[in-house]
């Protein structure tokens, strides 16, 4: 009969947390008894501590941080994003030779750059509309990176944090939106993605509990049309399996011809602007953990009931696909043993 000896544990993590390639498990007294007391679960996380590197090598120096202000390397992205949500559309100039005096004006009035950028660009948008009103003019004055700069900039960051800090208690996008009565929220890029990447979850994990073989075209075939067209632009296995084929035989509904088309456009853009490029992956990169634990808490199951290899994913589609078997291969085991399972109601 197997009798079990219960041991001490040395640290909180003796024996769930093991990582070969991490230097603290490399340098502690405890690695050996650790490593035998882990079974299995050696050399693994669970998925709470999951990373995801999207971004490719090519822009590997858009990590290059100011620890100062994390936001100044990535100051043309930062614009283009901001720019996006304020005004639905990218902007045509570069900011960066603006980079120290938009960081000067971000540390006067205690913000961040992002925030800054925003309070600046829904002050000049508001203005405007004033203006227009008052003038009976049809067409605003666009939105310049200059106009980052300078003593309206400056006060319109002021009275947006001020005001923000009196209402909500904060100044952030969300208490910026309810200011505004404008959802700023939902039009971020990582808003969009997330929303993408969760619906291509749950479509992929739940096909791969019920059947073999790859679900690209059950996933396009149902998901296409509400899939975000940038993150359709970004992800290799659509533009494999879908877009490039394509290309070659142009067929489908208008819908679906629209919508290509649309992500056609996006591709162009991203090609020719790696900020925007930038932006986009590290948006997906940003939002995959989220997208993550609502896959997972969807299907009933916690972060930590699963484990994985430590090194960081590359590929998200095939991680789905990963999780997808290991839900599989749990409601079997469920099956076979007489315990309610997705597997009951086939």
């Amino acid at each position: 009969m197997l009798e079990l000896v219960p041991v001490q544990k040395p640290l909180p993590c003796y024996s769930l947390e093991y990582n070969k390639t991490d230097p603290r498990c490399q340098n502690c007294p405890h690695q050996t008894g650790c490593i035998q007391h882990s079974g299995s679960r050696a050399d693994k996380i669970s998925l709470d501590k999951l990373k995801f590197k999207l971004v490719p090598e090519a822009f590997a120096k858009a990590y290059d941080f100011d620890m100062e202000d994390p936001e100044l390397p990535h100051i043309q992205r930062t614009y283009f994003k901001c720019f996006e949500v304020v005004f639905g559309k990218p902007p045509v100039d570069d900011m960066s030779r603006f980079a120290q005096e938009v960081l000067a004006g971000a540390r006067k009035t205690n913000n961040s750059i992002q925030m800054y950028m925003l309070a600046a660009m829904v002050g000049h948008r508001e203005a405007q509309k004033i203006r227009m009103e008052k003038l009976g003019l049809a067409i605003p004055r666009p939105f310049t990176a200059k106009k980052l700069t300078g003593p309206v900039a400056l006060k319109h960051a002021k009275m947006y944090a001020e005001m923000c800090s009196n209402e909500f208690g904060a100044f952030a996008l969300s208490s910026l939106s309810s200011l505004v009565e404008e959802d700023f929220t939902s039009k971020t890029l990582e808003s969009k993605m997330l929303h993408s990447e969760s619906t291509v979850g749950k479509f992929i994990v739940s096909y791969k509990i019920f059947h073999g073989g790859p679900p690209w075209a059950s996933l396009f075939d149902a998901h296409e049309l509400t899939l975000d067209p940038y993150w359709l632009a970004i992800d290799d296995t659509y533009t494999r399996e879908i877009f490039m084929p394509y290309q070659e035989n142009k067929r489908g509904s208008d819908a679906i011809k629209t919508h290509r088309f649309s992500v056609g456009q996006v591709m162009g853009h991203l090609k020719k602007h790696s900020n925007a490029a930038i932006n986009a992956f590290r948006a997906r990169e940003t939002i995959m953990p989220r997208a993550v634990a609502e896959v997972v808490a969807f299907y009933g199951f916690r972060l930590d009931d699963f484990n994985i290899d430590p090194d960081p994913i590359t590929d998200p589609m095939e991680f789905w696909v990963y999780l997808g078997r290991a839900v599989q291969h749990l409601h079997c085991l469920l099956y076979l043993e007489g315990m309610p399972s997705l597997l009951n109601r086939r």
